[in-house]
């Protein structure tokens, strides 16, 4: 099937081929073939956003995932948290496509607070993309998805790029694997999207040049596309243009438990990489999976911390080159226990690191969740939410990543209090150990702004753990 979007998605013809790259493209999905993608280090994080300086000007966010028509495969509402000690006014705009006029609207978001925009309240929209405008600096921006009973929270985009990089995707008999792709700007972007499985790289035609336009987002249904894959890695590549890429997973329940979860993906690879929301709870499964986008063989290091103040044995993984391998660390993790991953790979074969994990009974709710790992660190992260809503529960979690024990706080800030945050207890992490804040026990509510810091470099998620689950990591503020 091919990809969608409110009206038909064109592709170029084949001899219109703007790079020679297509063939190659093509052609890698023969057995032996190599071609070399747009792999690089950055030496800013390309993990996810940053919580933009309180002295900036402006920010600008974009929201890729997510529908506002009746019925929608998963209908999305905008979080706008305003981290200034004064208010602000934000702009949403929703796009539909480059033959319909954008609509926009000005929202007021109060001094530490919070602001929440359904954006079917905005414009009805099978593929919207969403963009938030914030007249200041100091503002991150979040989005829920809900279908049926299923929500997951997810970060919105500062930044468009020519590449991303997905590693845990997942197209098994029962589950959905949404890529949606939103050009943004005035011009229309040609893109191939390139497929990493366990043996080996795919390329199918149905994926290649195709054409998002101007103003659009469109959704590429991967599990229609390449079938029974998991993990799955994935490469977006624009040939010309730049665009955001997002993509989501929803479990019917057929093979593993119902659930809705969504991430953004990479902007380049890396090669040390953290997940700090580990969960061993009876009936939860965790998934690590390491995709390898060089023609390079490599192998990289992977080492768990338990919250016991144990560390156990660091494990050699192959990841062949391009290709993606899987480590259940579900099999290394005794039930009941907490706990953070460190992913390492060589300087010459960077990677990209993604985790899923599910929930069965006797885990209770069960649910899926789905996170990039991130390659950040920072002294204080941001959270434009703690939670769906305050009927569930939640939990931050932060590494202590530096050479020496730290203190960290959680600041939960009251909208419109300019003497807030009234702060929790602070906790004294040792070195590479991980502390957890609970925010029921805290007493932190869901319409809350929240920032985790520490006299020291830390890495910091979120793991909301009812009614529905979600995993992700927190905006990092960089120097």
């Amino acid at each position: 099937m091919s990809p969608r979007r409110g009206s038909t998605v064109r592709r170029l013809p084949a001899l219109v081929g703007v790079l020679a790259v297509v063939a190659g493209l093509v052609a890698a999905s023969r057995a032996g073939h190599q071609f070399t993608p747009a792999v690089h280090v950055a030496s800013a994080p390309v993990s996810g956003p940053t919580a933009p300086p309180a002295d900036t000007v402006s920010s600008t966010w974009y929201c890729a995932e997510g529908t506002s028509n009746k019925g929608g495969r998963a209908d999305e509402t905008i979080i706008v948290a305003n981290l200034a000690r004064q208010a602000t006014t934000v702009t949403v705009t929703v796009l539909s496509g480059s033959g319909r006029t954008p609509i926009s609207r000005r929202e007021h978001v109060d001094a530490l607070g919070q602001r929440r925009i359904d954006v079917s309240s905005i414009r009805a929209a099978a593929e919207p993309g969403v963009i938030v405008e914030a007249l200041s600096g100091a503002v991150v921006v979040e989005h829920e998805l809900t279908r049926a009973s299923d929500s997951t929270i997810g970060a919105c985009a500062r930044q468009a790029s020519q590449s991303w990089y997905f590693a845990a995707g997942d197209t098994n008999l029962g589950m959905e694997d949404w890529l949606a792709l939103f050009n943004p700007f005035p011009d229309d972007a040609i893109v191939d999207v390139t497929f990493l499985t366990t043996e080996g790289v795919q390329a199918p035609e149905a994926t290649q040049a195709l054409v998002v336009p101007r103003h659009s987002r469109v959704s590429v249904p991967l599990h229609q596309i390449i079938r029974d894959q998991s993990p799955l890695g994935v490469l977006v590549q624009a040939r010309l243009g730049r665009l955001v890429a997002e993509q989501s997973l929803y479990s019917d329940g057929t093979n593993s438990p119902a659930g809705l979860a969504t991430t953004l993906g990479a902007t380049g690879t890396a090669t040390n990489w953290r997940v700090p929301t580990g969960d061993a709870q009876d009936g939860a499964t965790a998934t690590l999976s390491v995709a390898n986008f060089t023609n390079t063989n490599t192998h990289v290091t992977v080492g768990v911390t338990l919250d016991n103040d144990t560390s156990l044995a660091s494990q050699q993984v192959s990841v062949p080159s391009m290709t993606v391998s899987s480590v259940n660390l579900s099999q290394k993790v005794a039930p009941g226990t907490g706990y953070s991953v460190r992913v390492r790979a060589p300087r010459r074969t960077p990677v990209v690191v993604g985790l899923v994990e599910t929930w069965a009974a006797p885990a209770s709710p069960a649910g899926l969740a789905t996170t990039l790992a991130t390659t950040a660190e920072a002294k204080r992260w941001v959270f434009a939410t703690g939670r769906t809503d305050n009927s569930g529960d939640a939990q931050l979690a932060a590494i202590n990543v530096s050479g020496r024990p730290l203190t960290v706080e959680m600041l939960a800030y009251t909208p419109g209090d300019p003497n807030s945050p009234r702060s929790g207890p602070a906790q004294a992490v040792g070195v590479g150990k991980r502390v957890v804040f609970p925010l029921t026990t805290d007493g932190v509510d869901a319409s809350q702004v929240i920032v985790l810091q520490a006299d020291g470099p830390i890495v910091a998620g979120r793991e909301v753990l009812g009614p529905d689950r979600s995993l992700s990591v927190g905006f990092p503020e960089l120097p």
